[in-house]
């Protein structure tokens, strides 16, 4: 309840890490986020959502450990991380396939092998990632059932405010 009636930032509703898996697990909680938070905002890039918390733009928001993990310790040390879900691979590698076969060849047999140098491990050690591993499309089954659940209601939900960060030309 350290979060009731105060203002929450999620991430782009497409994020795994910010949006998909917070809103998801909120509900498994049985919070509806609507009645739960006084304010939800969506904040696309995760950085931006660190600094509105700590702006006090919002009072709490959620961003994917690694992005959290990459900043500064000054800065890390003015939060409090109040829950960690459950890890869960990140997005797939996609390439086009215009850079044809041989690229994407070498591309994988390079990820799939980082692990095997002393500084493939250490590259992965310091990223904070486990090796790579190939996938199948049912690997991701239980992100599309939690898209499948949560985002169409909020994309059509006028009740969210939505924040768009635009690069000036």
């Amino acid at each position: 309840m350290i979060l009731k009636d105060k203002s929450f930032a999620f991430g782009d509703p497409y994020s795994t890490s910010s949006f998909l898996v917070p809103m998801h697990q909120l509900h498994e909680a049985g919070i509806n986020p609507e009645n739960y938070f006084r304010k939800t905002i969506i904040i696309p890039k995760q950085d931006s959502i660190i600094f509105s918390v700590l702006n006090r733009t919002v009072d709490a928001g959620a961003v994917a450990s690694f992005i959290f993990k990459e900043q500064e310790p000054e800065l890390k040390d003015k939060f409090r991380v109040i829950y960690r879900s459950r890890n869960f691979p990140l997005g797939p590698f996609v390439v086009n396939t215009e850079v044809g076969q041989d690229v994407i060849d070498k591309t994988r047999h390079f990820l799939l092998n980082l692990d095997k140098t002393e500084e493939g491990r250490l590259a992965l050690n310091e990223a904070d990632l486990d090796p790579f591993a190939e996938v199948k499309k049912s690997d991701y089954d239980w992100l599309r059932h939690i898209a499948e659940k949560t985002t169409p209601a909020v994309l059509t939900d006028n009740k969210y405010f939505h924040l768009k960060c635009v690069r000036k030309q």
